[in-house]
């Protein structure tokens, strides 16, 4: 998974629209760490401010003026899939480590900086307690309260569960996506990656899902069509 922290802005320079998604991002950290633009509604908004010292009554005061962005990390901590007895749905657990901790309170401080200085006149951290920033020298404190009972993370981006790989001891299926264990299994999607790439994996799933289509008509006896690229 790739942990994130978020906060939200606020300014009259902006103008959210709670339809779309902003592609802003910061690249410079990366791929451990980066920066960027995310989803905004009013409920996205509520979900990040209701356990912060704003509260929710600046949603209906600044309306399209405040938006959310994040900090993701890439994680170093693995995370697991079990079933539970007459449970429909997986417990999915995932550890954080000491070390991401300290990369998201890193990550926290950079996203406080680089609101302020494209013009926000306040910026609130996504903590537990998390108060409004409007100077540079406030960001240390309030991102001190990041830690594992105050922080407020989410998560995108969940791989790795079906890992892919010829070693038969570490990966359930080969490179090719295909089950070393059962006969006309095939997965094809973001469960076979390896690891946690730093970036946004759907470039990454749509070239495996055609390598790996590809793959299965050659051993079945067929040709795979001719790349067509705009």
């Amino acid at each position: 998974m790739h942990p994130m922290v978020k906060a939200v802005a606020f300014s009259e320079q902006l103008l959210n629209d709670p339809h779309d998604v902003p592609v802003t991002q910061v690249r410079e950290f990366a791929p451990d760490m980066t920066l960027g633009g995310s989803a905004t509604d009013p409920a996205l908004l509520a979900l990040a401010l209701i356990r912060t010292n704003v509260g929710l009554d600046a949603i209906s005061s600044c309306g399209p003026h405040a938006a959310t962005y994040y900090a993701a990390i890439r994680s170093e901590g693995a995370g697991r899939v079990r079933t539970l007895p007459r449970m429909r749905d997986p417990l999915v657990t995932f550890r954080i480590p000491g070390h991401d901790m300290a990369r998201l309170r890193a990550a926290l401080g950079r996203l406080l900086l680089l609101l302020l200085a494209a013009g926000s006149e306040s910026v609130v951290p996504s903590v537990v307690g998390g108060s409004r920033v409007t100077t540079p020298d406030q960001i240390p404190e309030e991102v001190a309260r990041l830690s594992r009972r105050r922080a407020e993370l989410m998560t995108v981006h969940v791989r790795s569960s079906i890992p892919m790989g010829e070693d038969r001891t570490r990966c359930a299926v080969d490179s090719y996506g295909a089950s070393h264990d059962v006969q006309g299994v095939l997965v094809n999607d973001a469960s076979i990656l390896n690891g946690a790439p730093g970036i946004n994996p759907q470039g990454t799933v749509m070239a495996l899902a055609i390598r790996n289509a590809e793959q299965f008509l050659i051993r079945n006896g067929a040709q795979p069509p001719v790349r067509e690229f705009p």
